[in-house]
């Protein structure tokens, strides 16, 4: 046993060059996330379908588009947060599950009331799932790379929505617009016991909590990174205080931090506008 610190064995990670295991846990992050950028947009995919076959209205169609949106902005705020209390992974595998039982669900709804639940429970998997992937990330990298490596992560949020674009076409033209939802509750599916076997816990996640039982899994998870183990009681010792909302809306992060919310919100909220509707107006324009 080592009588490294907490704090160095921190800057170990931050300093030392990645390792084979390291890259691959946030590859597999990465692919995670493409398949949330597919289960995001599969509304707009299929919404000139399921628009036909029920003959909405605009404002029911806006409904259906809005609710994973609604589902995603509760579910970083609320199921985000626990990923401190009860780790990044466990955080993933529960979001996991939420969005395969969504996706799965919606394939078989009978009307536009149950859709929209199903959107909403979906997108509460996905806001908690992106809020922990951003930070399961960040805390896997070094200072050299954490930055190309959550670019990495941010653009297969995009590219899994292109890839399933393309896929979609097939789909609903061989399977009608159900199939859609069938294969992204299956590929979420399919991921669980992936991300089970081979998904680690996050390292400043074990750090923060000093019982023996974390202290073993930090351990092992040190071996994997070629890192020293560190002992039980210098870990407890460096316990740093938490860093929560009230932190960020105090000084002196109080301009900052409504700075950031607004600007991304309107980002977003351009973003999610163009890329819901554009579907469905491509449609109705004449395309197919």
């Amino acid at each position: 046993m080592s009588d490294v610190t907490a704090e160095e064995l921190r800057s170990m990670v931050n300093t030392r060059p990645m390792t084979f295991f390291q890259i691959t846990s946030i590859g597999l992050c990465v692919v995670i996330n493409m398949l949330d950028g597919f289960d995001v947009l599969v509304m707009s995919f299929a919404a000139s379908s399921v628009s036909a076959e029920w003959d909405l209205s605009s404002g029911d169609l806006g409904l259906l588009l809005s609710a994973g949106l609604i589902g995603m902005a509760v579910g970083s705020v609320w199921l985000g947060p626990y990923g401190d209390r009860f780790g990044r992974r466990l955080l993933v595998l529960a979001c996991l599950t939420i969005i395969t039982l969504g996706m799965l669900i919606s394939s078989q709804v009978a009307d536009k009331y149950e859709l929209v639940v199903c959107r909403f429970i979906t997108g509460l998997g996905i806001g908690g799932m992106l809020a922990t992937l951003n930070t399961m990330v960040s805390e896997l990298s070094n200072d050299r790379k954490r930055g190309l490596c959550i670019s990495i992560l941010q653009s297969a949020y995009p590219m899994g929505a292109i890839v399933g674009g393309i896929i979609s076409v097939y789909l609903l033209s061989e399977f009608g617009w159900r199939s859609l939802f069938m294969f992204g509750g299956l590929s979420s599916l399919a991921m669980i016991p992936i991300a089970y076997r081979f998904l680690p816990e996050s390292m400043d996640f074990l750090l923060s909590r000093g019982d023996k039982h974390s202290v073993d899994r930090l351990n092992e998870l040190s071996g994997k990174m070629d890192l020293p183990m560190i002992g039980m009681t210098i870990l407890s010792e460096e316990r740093q205080a938490d860093v929560n909302l009230k932190t960020l809306l105090s000084q002196p992060y109080t301009q900052k931090t409504c700075f950031i919310w607004c600007a991304f919100f309107f980002l977003m909220y351009a973003f999610y506008y163009v890329v819901s509707w554009t579907p469905k107006l491509l449609v109705d324009a004449g395309l197919t």
